[in-house]
């Protein structure tokens, strides 16, 4: 199987003739509150009708609970509805069109109106015995609903297969999704989808990171959690079942409050004005790299000598590898502000010096992570390259300085920083995947397997993706250490790329899942002023560490 894309399906493809006229679609009933319906939501229903095991045949309204909604709750939502048009005046790029809103009933087949739910035990939704028949009665195989309140068992239970509930964030009600993230400026804010049977089990849930205004929080944790209700609605599909439980905690709810509006608006306003602040000052992340001599256990990090780029340069995400004649040969992002991209050089590392061989690997687009790796007597690399749309795969044709394509893995496919290693007689690929084409490769590792480390031939693991965080689900390098592999993985902070480490040892890798346990963290307290670090490397003797401040760059 050649994998070519993950990126989100085409949303006006035409389906496919009689081959897919003859596929039973699985019938799914949406369960909302008004037909009035976000731009997300919309998505969903479009790309459904373009699946062959899909339809979304019944849009069932209930109308808000009686009783439930209390002045303020009214109030709290009025209230976030205008911070979100506030908002939305300044959405850019992919999530312009967030707050638009459309009626599913123009685009989904049949309309039953329900009466409306009493508020009951559990923040559950609790339905009339009336509407619990007249659900039943369409036949359907799957009800699918969305927002803080879930519903109780008897309506869950009016579909053949189940009801599964999507959840975003900690929002108490339906606006505040993604709310309470950002006002604690977290680096990660959580959705879940939850098969609701009387109790509330989670299939799967993972974390993104949290955007620094609510809104574009919202809009980017809507666009990264679809993605994966799309890929369990298939599966779904596929099966006829729901799959088991994952064992993952159920978020809690947090309700706004007045003063939470007014935090949230007053520290809004202050990292708005510091950054502009920074970019009239010309203030901006500079990376760089320090060398200690000595294995990366136990390494004391302060004790290593940093090495300094020529001006209007950053070097950052370093390997190492000891060439054939014995030199030590860090090969580095080499990040150029003036036209605002980075190609791949080499360092020669002599004692605590790093001297400049000389760009390697130029192309048309922005390279770094330039991981290395043998096969079959020769040397390779595989550097992140996604602005080409590919995994790419270059030998090493005379080290260090001359290198030539040699494969490439996987076209037409969003990922960043990849890494390559052999185990139990396959090749396993660790890759960051943005199925969603946001622009973010920072939260879900994908894991692949295949016979050769040059061929187009992988197959995704079941599990994927295998982690679904900001903190851990991007590589930040990978290193072999006594017939043990180690996956340094990056932890990303709130609005800030690169903001540790996490060295996490590889337990078990197959075809089924992945298990791995974190042994070290690294924080970027070893050097004076910085806020980051995001990449180790080490050859057991010498050892390389990148971080990252901020500087005034001109």
């Amino acid at each position: 199987m050649t994998v070519t894309s993950l990126d989100l399906p085409d949303l006006d493809a035409k389906p496919g003739g009689d081959a897919q006229a003859a596929v039973v679609p699985l019938r799914i009933g949406l369960l909302l509150d008004s037909p009035q319906a976000l731009h997300h939501l919309y998505q969903l229903v479009l790309w459904a009708r373009k699946q062959p095991g899909l339809a979304i045949t019944h849009l069932i309204v209930h109308g808000p609970v009686q009783g439930g909604v209390s002045p303020w709750d009214r109030l709290l939502a009025a209230t976030l509805r205008g911070l979100m048009r506030a908002e939305g005046t300044v959405l850019r790029g992919t999530y312009r069109g967030h707050l638009t809103r459309h009626d599913l009933a123009r685009s989904i087949p049949e309309r039953l109106d329900i009466a409306a739910p009493m508020p009951g035990a559990n923040g559950h939704m609790q339905f009339d015995v009336a509407a619990v028949e007249q659900v039943r009665a369409l036949g359907l195989d799957l009800l699918l609903g969305f927002g803080p309140a879930t519903v109780d068992a008897r309506i869950a239970a009016a579909a053949r297969i189940g009801t599964l509930w999507m959840r975003y964030g900690r929002g108490g009600v339906a606006p505040a999704a993604g709310f309470d993230e950002c006002r604690h400026a977290e680096p990660a804010t959580g959705f879940a989808i939850e098969r609701i049977d009387g109790t509330r089990r989670v299939l799967r849930a993972g974390r993104v990171g949290t955007r620094v205004s609510y809104l574009e929080n919202q809009a980017h944790l809507y666009r990264k959690a679809d993605v994966h209700l799309r890929a369990l609605l298939t599966g779904i599909a596929t099966t006829g079942t729901l799959p088991s439980p994952a064992g993952a905690p159920v978020p809690g709810l947090a309700r706004p409050r007045a003063r939470d509006l007014v935090g949230y608006a007053g520290r809004l306003f202050k990292r708005a004005a510091i950054k502009g602040t920074q970019r009239a000052l010309h203030m901006r992340r500079k990376f760089g790299i320090s060398i200690l001599q000595g294995s990366w256990r136990n390494a004391d990090l302060r004790q290593a000598v940093e090495v300094t780029a020529p001006r209007g340069r950053f070097w950052a995400d370093p390997f190492l590898w000891t060439g054939p004649d014995g030199r030590v040969v860090c090969f580095v992002e080499d990040y150029r502000y003036a036209t605002g991209r980075a190609h791949i050089s080499a360092l020669e590392i002599v004692g605590h010096r790093a001297v400049d061989l000389g760009a390697v690997i130029v192309e048309p687009y922005h390279m770094s992570f330039p991981y290395l790796f043998s096969y079959e007597g020769a040397l390779y690399m595989c550097p992140e390259c996604s602005g080409s749309g590919q995994i790419r795969v270059y030998r090493c044709a005379e080290f260090p300085l001359k290198w030539e394509l040699a494969a490439v893995l996987m076209d037409n496919v969003s990922a960043a920083d990849t890494v390559l290693f052999p185990r139990d007689g396959k090749w396993w690929m660790l890759t960051s995947m943005d199925p969603a084409d946001v622009k973010d490769h920072c939260s879900e590792l994908y894991l692949f397997s295949g016979p050769s480390p040059l061929g187009t031939d992988w197959t995704p693991c079941a599990a994927n993706p295998v982690r679904i965080d900001p903190a851990g689900g991007r590589n930040a390098g990978l290193i072999m250490d006594g017939g043990r592999i180690y996956r340094l993985a990056q932890r990303q902070g709130f609005d800030r790329y690169g903001e540790g480490l996490i060295v996490n040892e590889v337990l078990a890798v197959s075809d089924e899942a992945y298990r791995e346990r974190e042994v070290r963290r690294i924080d970027p307290d070893f050097g004076r002023r910085l806020i980051g670090s995001h990449h180790m490397t080490s050859t057991g003797t010498v050892t390389v560490v990148d971080h990252v401040r901020r500087e005034f760059v001109f």
